[in-house]
C-alpha cells in the first residue's frame, strides 16, 4: 500500500510562529477574536484592530455569509 505523500511546512495553512517556528494554524474566528497563541510555545500575537479594520470588516461579512450556507457532510 502506497504512503500518502506528507505535505511540505509551506504548504500547510497557516503561518510559522515568530519565536519557535512552529506552525500556527489560524482561523477566521481567531482572527476576529483579535488574538492567535501559539500550540508549541504559547506565543501570543494580537490584530491591530485599528490598523486591520477595513480587513476585519471584511472578514465580518464572509463569516455572516458563510454562516448562512447550509452545512455539509464530510465523509472521512
Amino acid at each position: 500500500m502506497a504512503s500518502k505523500p506528507v505535505p511540505s511546512q509551506s504548504s500547510v495553512p497557516g503561518m510559522p510562529c515568530p519565536s519557535c517556528d512552529a506552525r500556527i494554524v489560524v482561523t477566521m474566528q481567531q482572527i476576529l477574536s483579535g488574538s492567535v497563541s501559539c500550540p508549541a510555545c504559547g506565543l501570543v500575537l494580537r490584530v491591530d484592530a485599528a490598523q486591520s479594520q477595513g480587513v476585519l470588516d471584511e472578514l465580518r461579512k464572509l463569516n455572516a455569509r458563510l454562516d448562512g450556507l447550509p452545512k455539509i457532510a464530510v465523509k472521512s
